[in-house]
């Protein structure tokens, strides 16, 4: 007991400075709320909202809070979590801060226990033109764990910090009062990965996770054939390795170049 206590309070030392947190959750799911809400207790953080979030599950139909048509190849449920996300948003917007982070409900930040960094080390290094650092990351191809422009398999929703501007610009392209307008073009499609990465400049790391015993509310389906082989390679490096790693300002710093080689260029 006395280690896990000692843990914890270097953990709350390691979070300071970290932004206020919109958490999404359905108000048919409050087993979901219980889980993030003991998480923030137990480390330490104070400065969260709840945000009721729509459901979409099981074919509902969320038409009445759609401004224009029902956006096409998108269920029900990827629409409702596109329109959460941006409620996040729009209640963000309602306060002055530069920057906020978004979670839904199944995110895992017991990784901060494995960090050898503190938050404020972190955000010392996010790039200076970011528009948003998505922070959960789920990748069945490649593991990366050093900062990187986002991949475009670069999954999940489950954590991302967002600045105030980009915030502002999905708003004024989806939001029509208390509707909002998702069928005016994103591509591929306007699921929240699309609408919110892909708008901005995105960059990504994994410091956090997702609870995978949780389930999905959207793609159950994905987690044994996609998210249980990510997660566990990411839980293996920072169970395993992240205690090796001598300098995090290396894990920061990313490589502008990195990735943006146009298709048989690589090696020339």
């Amino acid at each position: 007991m006395e280690k896990v206590l000692r843990d914890k309070n270097k953990s709350l030392h390691k979070l300071k400075g970290l932004p206020h947190i919109y958490y999404l959750n359905l108000d048919e799911q409050p087993e979901r709320k219980e889980y993030m809400e003991d998480q923030f207790q137990y480390w330490g953080i104070e400065n969260y909202t709840r945000i009721s979030a729509y459901d979409g599950r099981d074919g509902r139909d969320l038409g009445d809070i759609l401004k224009g048509r029902y956006p096409d190849n998108m269920s029900s449920g990827e629409v409702g979590c596109t329109t959460s996300h941006l409620k996040a948003l729009v209640e963000f917007l309602k306060t002055d801060a530069p920057c906020a982070i978004i979670m839904e409900d199944d995110c895992d930040i017991s990784t901060v226990s494995h960090w050898g960094f503190s938050w404020k080390d972190f955000y010392a290094k996010v790039p200076y033109d970011y528009d948003v650092i998505q922070l959960a990351i789920i990748n069945t191809a490649t593991i990366h764990v050093k900062m990187h422009r986002r991949f475009v398999n670069d999954f999940s929703t489950a954590c991302y910090m967002i600045t105030r501007r980009h915030a502002q610009k999905l708003i004024d392209l989806h939001v029509r009062g208390d509707k909002y307008k998702i069928d005016n073009g994103v591509k591929p499609r306007a699921v929240a990965d699309d609408l919110i990465y892909n708008s901005g400049n995105t960059f990504a790391i994994p410091l956090f996770l997702y609870k995978l015993e949780l389930g999905s509310s959207i793609h159950n389906e994905h987690i044994d054939t996609f998210h249980k082989s990510s997660y566990e390679g990411l839980w293996q490096f920072w169970r395993n390795q992240s205690s090796m790693v001598d300098d995090w300002n290396n894990i920061f710093d990313y490589d502008p170049y990195f990735g943006t080689l146009p298709p048989g260029f690589e090696g020339q």
